[in-house]
């Protein structure tokens, strides 16, 4: 929430997100030890993604950030290959907004 940063979309790459599938799914370190806002089942993976996105909306405080969240696993090319492709669409769908193109 820095205030060069108050109106410009951020986009974060979550990454290694194989590593967290096996710490979720086949270990003891359950999310709810380390997030105590975590409510969802042990050895869900979908249900924590969904609560670090959850959390990482909470604390953005102006309406006019926008804040894209992608779980990656850089070494999956095709999954980086269609990250990047969002975000290209995204960086253009705001530029044409922004010159009133759109």
């Amino acid at each position: 929430n820095n205030k060069f940063f108050i109106t410009t979309s951020m986009i974060l790459f979550l990454n290694k997100v194989d590593l967290f599938r096996e710490k979720i799914m086949f270990t003891k370190r359950h999310l709810r030890i380390y997030m105590r806002d975590y409510t969802g089942p042990d050895h869900n993976v979908e249900a924590a993604g969904a609560t670090f996105k959850e959390s990482l909306h909470r604390v953005i405080t102006t309406e006019k950030k926008m804040v894209y969240p992608h779980f990656t696993t850089a070494t999956d090319t095709s999954m980086v290959q269609v990250v990047l492709n969002v975000v290209l669409d995204t960086i253009i769908m705001e530029n044409l907004e922004r010159t009133s193109l759109l």
